[in-house]
């Protein structure tokens, strides 16, 4: 099995066979010790720090992407989902769309690049048909509706395709999907690891408050901050407690509606440390 290359170890190697030191590669574009810390792996760049990194090394972004192993690219990728720093993934994922063949080779690493691309197209591009289109193709690469073992990517994509179905005006299509991503996420709950699960409850969960059925809405958003507090994670939590307050509203517990509100208002500040 071919050993994994990171970005880092990309980079180090090459610096090396400049005969730069790390002082003068890192020199303008970031610390000395940032530079270590990428390149031992402890830290993912952003795409502008990487590509001045590259230009100073007289190396295109191609040949880091041909050195670089698969695992490492979907890392980077992974990393900046979960961080929220979209601009940056997008970057990366129009980086590697001309060698996405040869990048991502099996059905399920396609898989996840299909769905961090679907996730910049709906994000940062707010195009729900392309984002749709990228999702539906990326579902496609390993789901079928009589598979039994069904993984944390496949119930992320069938939620995020419902919320589009749903918000699109297809109500009882888009619940349909929803509800079967949650459906199938307690079926083995006790693997599911993935950490951008959370947007099931939260997805499932607005969609009940437009429904006007709040009951069930605070019922599927407090499963979700369940989940992530045994977890000990915060993703999407800001969103959790945010829609919690408007169900609460809704069935006019005014003061817990407030509270939850002022919840999601701390907890989105501490995201935003947390993804800078």
């Amino acid at each position: 099995m071919k050993e994994d290359i990171i970005y880092g170890g990309v980079v180090k190697q090459i610096r090396e066979k400049r005969q730069l030191s790390q002082a003068e590669l890192a020199e303008g574009i970031c610390s000395q010790s940032m530079l270590s810390r990428i390149e031992h792996n402890l830290l993912v760049p952003n795409i502008n720090v990487i590509r001045q990194l590259c230009e100073r090394l007289t190396i295109t972004m191609d040949e880091v992407i041909n050195q670089t192993t698969t695992n490492s690219w979907l890392g980077f990728m992974r990393e900046c989902s979960e961080s929220n720093r979209h601009e940056d993934l997008q970057l990366l994922v129009k980086e590697t769309a001309k060698s996405i063949g040869i990048i991502f080779p099996s059905k399920i690493e396609r898989q996840e690049y299909l769905y961090y691309k679907g996730t910049c197209e709906l994000i940062l591009n707010r195009d729900n048909q392309l984002a749709l289109n990228s999702f539906q193709e990326s579902l496609n690469c390993t789901y079928s509706s009589d598979k039994e073992a069904v993984t944390d990517m496949e119930i992320l994509l069938l939620s995020v395709i419902g919320k589009i179905y749903y918000e699109e005006g297809q109500g009882s299509i888009g619940l349909s999907f929803m509800e079967k991503a949650l459906e199938r996420f307690y079926v083995g709950i006790n693997k599911r690891e993935e950490i951008e699960l959370p947007y099931i409850f939260a997805n499932l969960g607005m969609s009940m408050i437009e429904e006007g059925n709040p009951k069930r809405a605070l019922e599927i958003l407090e499963e979700g901050i369940l989940w992530n507090k045994k977890k000990q994670r915060f993703f999407c939590m800001s969103k959790l407690y945010l829609f919690k307050g408007l169900a609460l509203n809704d069935l006019g517990q005014i003061d817990e509606s407030i509270d939850a509100v002022k919840m999601s208002e701390s907890l989105a500040l501490l995201e935003a440390d947390l993804s800078f």
